[in-house]
């Protein structure tokens, strides 16, 4: 294999969202969560007393001993003044504006109208470097007079989906490949198809060829490897990827597995449809779309049969949803349908998130409503209010469903709460 590969200009990379990396702020529920703080506190400054509370809730709730903090003891120095751009970024957050303001997507992701999965797949068919949205103008400048154009999440997926369709047992990437293979060849991304990415990546692992000697160090300051490795990690917290040999070389885990989740790869083949080539930008849409007609749309099917195979293959399962109907009066807690055949025990807390399996856990919900709450599209508070998302309130099925749930007394309410306020997106293994 002979190939040539020169950096474009200084300092090429792949940036994430922040120069130091803050891992945690990938995590579905943080993010979603100070999305909804965000909404919440829409016209107020980030610096107000509301929005601080809300962190500070946020801080006891999901990051007790971390090392990560989201409230602030100055003010001043906030979270969306310290790391904003995990959100502006993300166009999550408005950049310019002076006070809160959340973009379309914001709004849509805050409101459940978008579920984190949801949100993720449109992040790989969007995110493109340079990131017109945070990075400096004569960045942009160095990257447009090099005539280059990179969708990182993308790239990452076609190259594993392309894997899988050839060679399943080894459709995996790992963040020393990414960095020592992937980005390099990235320079020469309107050249190169992806079959000649995989082929690459297959060469490198048989350690035989010198050829990546020559290849430019892309990852040179401190950080640069651990912001080439976040590009990995969004994906996996937000349940695209899945990891394997979690085993840590040095301090930024180069021999991790990635792979496509199986709802992952359903997911993905919907908009990439590849055929060794990179799909074309400007002609690359979602083949479905939400009520709003503007962001892909997750088969709520893969969820519930997902979900399905899980609580399968989890002993004490029956032993959970004999209970559960049992404590609800065998019937539906918001429609108050009563059919055993379409009654399902549902987690408020997932097990994969942390949740048990014990009776205060769980509600009976009708089927298609557990699917709707699972993905974070139907909600419910602390004290039984229901909230649907935007495309839910306008579908004349779901639109009229009741505002409030039925809940025993012994539900967990703390378990609602915290449901309610951060979403709990299905984990794929």
């Amino acid at each position: 294999m002979q190939m040539s590969v020169s950096l474009p200009f200084q300092d090429f990379k792949w940036r994430w969202m922040e120069v130091t990396p803050i891992e945690s702020l990938n995590r579905p529920d943080i993010y979603t969560g100070v999305t909804r703080a965000l909404m919440h506190c829409e016209g107020a400054s980030a610096s107000s007393d509301q929005f601080n509370d809300l962190m500070q809730s946020l801080q006891n709730d999901l990051l007790v001993g971390s090392r990560l903090t989201v409230a602030a003891n100055d003010q001043s120095r906030n979270l969306i003044r310290r790391q904003g751009r995990y959100w502006k970024g993300m166009d999550v957050l408005k950049e310019s504006a002076p006070s809160i303001e959340l973009t379309a997507k914001g709004r849509a992701l805050a409101s459940g109208e978008l579920t984190a999965f949801e949100f993720a797949l449109q992040m790989i068919i969007s995110h493109e470097l340079p990131n017109r949205s945070i990075d400096a103008l004569g960045v942009i400048a160095r990257w447009d007079a090099a005539k280059l154009r990179i969708k990182p999440l993308l790239l990452v997926c076609e190259i594993l989906l392309f894997m899988f369709r050839t060679k399943p047992d080894d459709a995996y990437i790992t963040p020393e490949e990414l960095v020592k293979v992937v980005i390099p060849l990235s320079t020469q991304v309107n050249t190169l198809s992806i079959s000649n990415f995989v082929d690459a990546i297959a060469l490198y692992r048989t350690k035989s060829s010198s050829i990546f000697l020559t290849f430019p160090d892309c990852v040179p300051s401190a950080n640069d490897k651990r912001m080439a490795r976040e590009h990995l990690l969004f994906l996996q917290y937000f349940s695209v990827l899945g990891v394997t040999d979690q085993v840590s070389q040095g301090n930024w885990g180069d021999t991790e597995r990635f792979f496509l989740s199986g709802v992952g790869l359903r997911a993905v083949n919907q908009f990439i449809k590849s055929d060794g080539n990179l799909v074309p930008q400007d002609a690359l849409k979602p083949v479905a779309t939400t009520a709003s007609g503007q962001m892909p749309s997750l088969d709520l099917t893969v969820i519930r049969s997902r979900r399905i195979v899980e609580m399968l293959s989890r002993p004490g399962q029956s032993r959970f949803r004999k209970l559960v109907l049992s404590n609800c009066g065998k019937k539906c807690v918001l429609t108050g349908v009563s059919i055993g055949e379409v009654l399902q025990a549902c987690h408020i807390i997932p097990v994969s998130s942390g949740g048990s399996d014990q009776v205060q856990n769980g509600i009976s919900l009708r089927s298609d409503l557990h699917t709707l709450f699972d993905c974070g599209k139907l909600r419910i508070n602390e004290l039984g209010v229901v909230e649907l998302s935007p495309d839910l309130i306008a579908d004349p099925t779901y639109g009229i469903l009741p505002k409030t749930a039925n809940l025993p007394d012994n539900v967990s309410k703390e378990a609602l709460r915290r449901r309610f306020n951060y979403g709990s997106e299905f984990a794929e293994v």
